[in-house]
C-alpha cells in the first residue's frame, strides 16, 4: 500500500480533522442562532416597536384631532358606502380563502382519507374564521379608535361596518365553493399544424418572472370589486373631471402594489431554482428586478401626475412618488436578504414600516440616517445568504 507524501498531504484542500472542525463549529453556530439570536431579534423588535409607537403618538398628538376628524367625516357622511365597501373586502377575502383552502386540501394526502365533505367544510370554516374574526374585530377597534380620538359617536358607523363585514364574509364563503372548469381540449382542425420551433432560454429570460406571476396571480374581479366600492364612496354629482383621475390613480396604484407583490413572489422562487447556476448576485438582482423597478417608476411619475391634475402640489406628488420608490427598492432588496426563508418577509417588512413611520411621525431628519443603515444591513445580509 503506497504512503502519500507529505507535499500531497499539504496539497489537499482541508484533512478530516479540519472538515470535522468546520463542521462542529458550523453546527454549534446554528444552535446559538436558534435557540439565541432569533428570541432576542424578536424580543428586540417587539421592544423597539413598544417603544417607538408611543413616541410616535406623542409627536403626531398636536395634528391628531384634524386629521381624525377629516377621516372620520367621510363615514359619517356616507355610512352605507362604508358597509358596501366593508362587505367587498370582506366578501373578496373569504372567497379567495375558501378556494384556497378547498385547492390545497385537495393537493393534500388528506384528500383520499375517508373524511366526510361536511366535515372537511366545517373545519376548513372553522379556519377561516380564526383569521377573518381578529382582522374584522381589528378594523372596528380602529373606528373605535379614531372615535374616542375625536370625542365623537362612531356608534351607526360601526353597526354598518360590522354588518357589511358580516355579510360581505358570509356571501364570500358560500360563493367560493365553485370550481373552476377546466378548459376543453381544442378541435384537432384549431391546432397548430406546425410544430413549436425549440429556442434556447437565457438569464435575460427573468425579466419576465415578475410580469409572468402577476399575470398568473392577477384577480380582475377583486379589483373591479375595489373600483365599485370607491365608486359607491364617491359624493353624488362629483364632476366627470375629477371621477375619471381618482379612478386612474386607483388603477395605477392596484397596478404597482400587484407588480410589487408579484416581484417579491417571485424572488424566492428563483433563487431556489437559480442556487446552482454561477450567476452573480448583482446579476441576479438586476435582470430579475430592473425591468419591474422601471415600471414601477413609470406608475410613479404617472400617480403624480394625476395628483397634480386632482389639485396636490407639485411638491406633494413628487414626495408621494419618491416615497413609493424608496419603499419598492427598499422592499425588494429585504426579499433578496430573505429569500432563502421567504416566511420571514412579510413580517420584517411591517415591522420596518413601523419603524419608518415613527421615525417620519418623531423625527423626519433621522430617516436620512436610518435607511441608508438599513438598507446597508440588509445588502451585507444579502450577500452573506
Amino acid at each position: 500500500m503506497a504512503v502519500r507524501s507529505r507535499s500531497a498531504v499539504q496539497a489537499l484542500p482541508f484533512s478530516q480533522g479540519h472538515a470535522l472542525a468546520l463542521m462542529w463549529r458550523l453546527e454549534m453556530r446554528a444552535r446559538r442562532r436558534r435557540w439565541f439570536a432569533a428570541p432576542v431579534r424578536m424580543i428586540t423588535i417587539v421592544a423597539a416597536l413598544t417603544l417607538l409607537m408611543p413616541l410616535a403618538l406623542a409627536a403626531a398628538w398636536p395634528r391628531l384631532h384634524e386629521q381624525t376628524a377629516a377621516l372620520l367625516a367621510l363615514p359619517h357622511a356616507h355610512p352605507f358606502a362604508l358597509g358596501a365597501s366593508a362587505a367587498l373586502a370582506a366578501f373578496a377575502r373569504m372567497q379567495a380563502q375558501r378556494r384556497r383552502a378547498e385547492r390545497d386540501h385537495a393537493a393534500s394526502w388528506l384528500a383520499t382519507a375517508p373524511i366526510e365533505r361536511h366535515d372537511v367544510i366545517a373545519f376548513l370554516r372553522w379556519r377561516a374564521a380564526a383569521t377573518a374574526v381578529p382582522l374584522g374585530a381589528f378594523a372596528i377597534a380602529i373606528l373605535a379608535t379614531l372615535g374616542w380620538l375625536d370625542e365623537r359617536s362612531v356608534g351607526d358607523t360601526g353597526i354598518f361596518a360590522g354588518v357589511g363585514l358580516i355579510v360581505g364574509a358570509i356571501v364570500g364563503w358560500r360563493s367560493g365553493a365553485r370550481v373552476d372548469v377546466a378548459a376543453a381540449t381544442p378541435l384537432p382542425r384549431l391546432r397548430n399544424s406546425e410544430s413549436p420551433s425549440v429556442a434556447t432560454a437565457g438569464f435575460a429570460a427573468l425579466r419576465r418572472w415578475p410580469f409572468a406571476q402577476l399575470l398568473a396571480s392577477a384577480n380582475p374581479r377583486q379589483h373591479a370589486r375595489i373600483v365599485a366600492a370607491v365608486l359607491l364612496s364617491l359624493p353624488m354629482g362629483i364632476a366627470p373631471s375629477v371621477a375619471v383621475p381618482i379612478l386612474l390613480l386607483l388603477a395605477t396604484g392596484l397596478g404597482a402594489v400587484a407588480l410589487l407583490q408579484a416581484l417579491l413572489a417571485t424572488i424566492p422562487r428563483a433563487a431556489d431554482n437559480l442556487r446552482s447556476t454561477p450567476l452573480p448576485l448583482p446579476r441576479w438582482v438586476v435582470l430579475l428586478g430592473a425591468r419591474a423597478f422601471a415600471c414601477e417608476v413609470v406608475a410613479a411619475a404617472f400617480a403624480a401626475v394625476i395628483g397634480c391634475m386632482l389639485g396636490a402640489s407639485m411638491q406633494a406628488a413628487l414626495a408621494g412618488a419618491a416615497v413609493w420608490l424608496l419603499w419598492v427598492a427598499f422592499a425588494t432588496l429585504c426579499a433578496v436578504a430573505a429569500r432563502h426563508r421567504p416566511a420571514r418577509l412579510r413580517g420584517e417588512l411591517f415591522a420596518f414600516a413601523v419603524v419608518l413611520l415613527a421615525l417620519a411621525a418623531i423625527a423626519p431628519p433621522l430617516l436620512l440616517v436610518a435607511l441608508p443603515a438599513s438598507a446597508g444591513w440588509q445588502a451585507k445580509r444579502a450577500w452573506r445568504a
